[in-house]
């Protein structure tokens, strides 16, 4: 995402009183974070080498957040989702196997078997926690493909010794490649572990710490993990979030607020409806361990162009449902709150999308340049300028040889004009003449043949001149006036 456009999305969060951005900076796809420690992860893992956010553009997205009440957490998932760190390291990922044979090209999640892997995560999320200076974390962890892990030899050795059976040998002819069994997942918690407890050495030198947050796959594959990290819920209902409070953590909801998911109609109502600690299918939980909610929209099948018109407003609705009393639930009141919400950010100059259908908003601002705003105050920006726009049209002479040549006079025109007005004049009167007076003209005795001839000589002169197309080239500009003054509004 171009920064501008992240620039847009936390103007529209604070102006739905959301507080935390979460930012899932690198993926598969790309790895756009610029690393002065590992300069190639974003230079070999980036779309473009221009497509990276230095350390210069970060400061300036965390800076332009806090001066809207709002904390950026930064995600660097891992150990799955690491594809594209491998475009510079591949050194750093499990190669996967087909029986006994690696699989050329075939890379798994990070290697967890290597001491060199954690060596490399402790110099580069040490430089992560320097430019970003919040207090949490997120590691991801989520959709890990293990079944390359237990193809890999190493990682089946280091299985065998976290059994404490390090001389058992290593079978690799009976591996299935679309499971993997149950006691893989310590080595998952091996990881997360040794991973947690480096960071947790780096963080103990801020002034605030460092707290993890993580998907919910790490609580489904029962690791262990300090009390104050929080599970993210995403793919649960409410059985997961009592099940991950009763393991002692946090929890952040997500699971009916993915806003990626389209679907056709009115669909924020669902949104609205989601409680992140409904009880009402008799779960007992501890509403101080929900710590909130998060929107999440994945960006697959986004781009600069249609993400704020896909996130707002329907991200309004999870926004109001997570600030209101539970037992608030008129839907239609807030329909009616939406859909003035929706002009307002629109009146502010943020390309939002619809939220109930066919409406109109009356007023609308185009958002400009940051660095070329005017009459800006109290952090609202109005235009109340006159603009010149000067016109020039050119239309080009179809045609050959002299044929093509423009009039470029108006006393041609209308010379022009005067000969056909002339020559039809002509045409008519020769209309109303009798036969004998036809005779007269000595041009032809017969009224038809004459009628004929003079509407050919018609066709001719106009075809010959251009007059049913272009006749002449318009040169010249004409200005347009526009002043666009907006006045305070309700939506403001």
């Amino acid at each position: 995402m171009f920064k501008d456009v992240i620039f847009d999305v936390l103007e529209a969060m604070a102006m739905n009183k959301m507080n935390v951005l979460h930012w899932h900076i690198v993926d598969d796809q790309s790895f756009p974070y610029h690393s002065k420690v590992y300069p190639d992860l974003s230079q070999k893992g980036a779309y473009h080498p221009s497509f990276v956010y230095s350390h210069e553009d970060i400061a300036e997205i965390i800076d332009y957040a806090r001066l809207r009440g709002i904390r950026v957490m930064p995600e660097f998932d891992t150990p799955g989702h690491t594809y594209s760190w491998g475009l510079s390291r591949p050194d750093l990922l499990t190669q996967c196997y087909q029986g006994a044979h690696p699989v050329n090209g075939y890379l798994g999640p990070m290697d967890p078997s290597k001491n060199e892997t954690y060596r490399f995560l402790k110099n580069f999320f040490n430089e992560v926690m320097h430019v970003f200076k919040d207090q949490y974390l997120h590691l991801g962890g989520d959709e890990v493909p293990m079944t390359c892990w237990s193809s890999n030899p190493d990682v089946l050795k280091l299985l065998n010794q976290l059994d404490g059976k390090p001389d058992q040998p290593i079978n690799l002819q009976n591996n299935d490649p679309y499971m993997y069994s149950y006691e893989i997942r310590k080595v998952l918690e091996y990881y997360e572990k040794r991973l947690t407890t480096d960071l947790k050495s780096i963080g103990n030198k801020r002034p605030n710490g460092v707290r993890f947050v993580m998907w919910q796959e790490i609580m489904n594959n029962n690791v262990q993990l300090p009390n104050d990290t929080i599970i993210q819920i995403w793919q649960g209902d409410m059985g997961d979030v009592q099940r991950a409070i009763d393991m002692g953590y946090n929890v952040v909801y997500s699971t009916c607020w993915y806003l990626d998911l389209i679907e056709y109609g009115v669909k924020w109502p669902k949104y609205y409806n989601c409680d992140p600690v409904d009880t009402s299918f008799g779960y007992q939980i501890n509403e101080k361990k929900v710590l909130g909610g998060e929107a999440c929209i994945w960006a697959e099948y986004l781009d600069n162009e249609n993400l704020m018109t896909t996130l707002w407003p329907r991200a309004s609705a999870p926004a109001e449902r997570l600030w209101s009393n539970k037992e608030v639930r008129d839907v239609e009141a807030a329909g009616k709150r939406l859909t003035e919400h929706r002009c307002r950010m629109l009146s502010r100059g943020l390309q939002v999308g619809m939220i109930s259908g066919p409406d109109y908003c009356l007023l609308r601002v185009r958002r400009h340049d940051r660095d070329g705003e005017r009459n800006c105050t109290g952090g609202r920006c109005y235009r109340d300028v006159i603009q010149n726009e000067k016109i020039n049209v050119h239309v080009q002479q179809r045609g050959k040889g002299d044929c093509n040549q423009m009039m470029a006079s108006s006393g041609s025109m209308m010379s022009t004009v005067l000969i056909v007005i002339v020559v039809l004049m002509f045409f008519i009167a020769s209309l109303k003449v009798s036969g004998a007076k036809v005779v007269q003209v000595k041009m032809c005795r017969n009224k038809t043949i004459l009628i004929a001839f003079l509407g050919l000589l018609v066709v001719y002169f106009m075809c010959y001149t251009s007059l049913w197309i272009s006749v002449m080239e318009i040169k010249g500009s004409f200005e347009k006036r526009v002043k666009s003054s907006y006045p305070e509004s309700k939506y403001s």
